[in-house]
């Protein structure tokens, strides 16, 4: 059992982070969630040796730094919040078991990963498509409580199926249908990620030339369609504007230290003005959302930390990207997480799917790097 846990703990970790955005089971995700946190806290406790291990060695060192700082947040600025205290016990166990899972599995991770994502996006695509079919006058929702979340999921299918090389009406077949059903969702921070897809897939040229035969195509077939109509509207990227500026004036209340550990998606619903406009709560923006739970000091040790992590990945994946296909996929991952963060809380939850995939992800091209560096 400990062997199992020790080798895909973060995979059991991703599957409860999918079933909270599933439609009508938060409250079973909730409880599995808890168990599952029991178990990996005494994982985590009888794996003393290995944590102590993985601290030595510094290849995730980046984790045990965000570990180290919400731990210093919680003493120091809210050591009686109960609710931030699951939220630092809970970020604690996730970033140990992804460097549990990445340490025994290091050789075979990148297959075992992209075959896990590989499941749960054709598994996401089919059961939302016998669950319901898309009617495009409405925003697509399949099996998950939100588009937004299936656009997500879609969106890493069709990147999957972009990048394989090996070409087949099988895997092309495949990668149209993620595609229509990225369309369906309305989700404008998705179509984005399909561009970014592409111009990691080909060429610049073949980039603008593909974008601009499909603009036309969608646009010519389907310009009634609200989805579409949508996608395309005047307030492409300035919808969710209410929600930052409200978002900035809770961060100003509280500008040094935030609002806490546990408020990691948070505006203060005091200052919002009803008769201005109706605002979905949050701030849709990681790195907003950050300074609002951090405030200024600790968030600025939480993104120092974050972007040299990733400025060191991206040099690695420089080089890895032209002797195997596979880092385009990881590349896309985090870049994706990324842009998407000013649009969604991306990187700075929980329980959601994305956040734990980036940081997964981010992990193991941190760790890849320092043995590749050992090796040469």
């Amino acid at each position: 059992m400990i062997r199992l846990l020790q080798k895909y703990g973060a995979y059991a970790f991703l599957l409860n982070n999918l079933l909270f955005s599933v439609s009508g089971y938060y409250g079973l995700a909730t409880n599995i969630f808890l168990i599952l946190l029991a178990v990996f806290s005494f994982f985590t406790i009888f794996n003393s040796a290995f944590i102590k291990n993985a601290i030595l060695d510094k290849s995730f060192n980046f984790y045990f730094l965000i570990i180290l700082l919400n731990i210093l947040y919680f003493v120091l600025i809210e050591i009686n919040d109960f609710e931030s205290f699951k939220f630092l016990l809970a970020k604690t166990v996730q970033l140990i078991l992804f460097t549990s899972t990445i340490y025994f599995t290091y050789d075979k991770f990148k297959s075992n990963f992209l075959m896990f994502l590989k499941v749960i996006t054709l598994s996401s695509l089919f059961l939302s498509l016998v669950s319901s079919l898309p009617t495009l006058d409405s925003r697509y929702l399949g099996i998950f409580y939100n588009p937004n979340e299936l656009s997500i999921i879609m969106v890493y299918g069709f990147a999957l199926f972009l990048f394989n090389y090996k070409k087949s009406f099988y895997n092309n077949l495949i990668a149209i249908c993620f595609l229509f059903v990225i369309l369906a969702t309305g989700s404008r921070s998705a179509l984005l990620a399909v561009f970014l897809a592409l111009i990691i897939r080909f060429s610049l040229i073949k980039f603008l030339l593909i974008s601009l035969i499909g603009a036309f195509i969608s646009l010519t077939i389907f310009s009634n369609i609200q989805t579409i109509d949508r996608l395309v509207s005047e307030q492409l990227f300035f919808n969710r504007k209410y929600e930052i500026l409200y978002a900035l004036e809770t961060l100003s209340n509280s500008l040094w230290f935030g609002y806490g550990l546990k408020n990691y998606a948070y505006i203060d619903k005091n200052l919002i003005n009803f008769t201005d406009v109706s605002i979905d709560f949050g701030a849709h923006n990681a790195y907003l959302s950050t300074l609002v739970q951090y405030g200024v000091i600790f968030g600025a040790i939480y993104f120092s930390i974050m972007f040299r992590t990733l400025f060191k990945s991206l040099i690695h994946l420089k080089n890895r990207i032209k002797f195997n296909s596979d880092y385009r996929m990881l590349l896309f991952i985090v870049v994706y997480t990324m842009i998407n963060g000013f649009f969604e809380n991306s990187f700075n939850g929980i329980n959601f799917f994305q956040s734990s995939l980036f940081w997964l992800t981010l992990g193991f091209l941190y760790y890849d790097s320092k043995v590749i560096k050992t090796s040469l």
